[in-house]
């Protein structure tokens, strides 16, 4: 999903963490196929080409169950999370390549495409239909956090508890390293990709009250 995808974990056997390696990266290439907006083929896309036609699109449980997901989030983030942002993502994308900055009328005629009460989900025959012609669906908000989830789980049926799985910064952990209380994250400083930004806190002492200044 034109992201960085690093797996980190912990095997007594080369040979076997390689396989295994390997079964999770297929695994991602399996689901990137499908949630990809940047992939014409992807059965995200197709889907979205359906909009306005009047029909429901079958879709694979893979797909079916993120949608699902994302309807539940949009719910719970009253509405400020919505996969239907499509038109108006793809929009800024065009218009940052052409170092432009887009006309209010331009960006209020893509908006009229979002929303996620355009996007109706038929449990009972597991397939979606999208209301509004032009739609786009854009799961970069959730699918990379959610495939790195999906890998974890994998590696945990191989009966590997210790790992880490990083995309691009949505991070999915297991068990920590042995002898460690938990894995170190560093954070890169702004516009300098090897160097990371000073630990400045102590463990939880952002979690600690501090007593007010002045005479309060």
């Amino acid at each position: 999903m034109g992201s960085p995808f690093t797996i980190t974990f912990y095997h007594s056997d080369t040979l076997q963490a390689s396989h295994f390696a390997n079964d999770c990266f297929l695994l991602v290439d399996s689901l990137v196929a499908i949630y990809s907006d940047y992939i014409d083929s992807s059965e995200l896309n197709r889907l979205s080409a359906t909009s306005g036609q009047g029909r429901f699109f079958p879709v694979s449980a893979a797909l079916y169950d993120i949608l699902l997901l994302s309807k539940e989030a949009y719910i719970l983030s009253n509405k400020t999370f919505d996969i239907s942002i499509g038109p108006l993502t793809r929009f800024w994308r065009k218009a940052r390549k052409e170092k432009r900055f887009p006309e209010l009328n331009e960006v209020t005629e893509k908006k009229k495409k979002v929303g996620f009460d355009k996007i109706q989900i038929d449990t009972s025959t597991r397939s979606v239909y999208l209301t509004e012609r032009g739609m786009q669906l854009d799961l970069g908000g959730i699918a990379q956090g959610y495939i790195a989830q999906k890998v974890l789980e994998r590696l945990q049926q191989h009966s590997i508890p210790t790992a880490l799985v990083n995309v691009s910064g949505d991070i999915a952990i297991g068990n920590p390293p042995a002898g460690k209380a938990g894995w170190s994250i560093g954070i890169n400083v702004p516009q300098e990709e090897e160097k990371l930004l000073k630990a400045c806190l102590q463990p939880r002492e952002w979690l600690t009250p501090q007593p007010p200044k002045g005479g309060d």
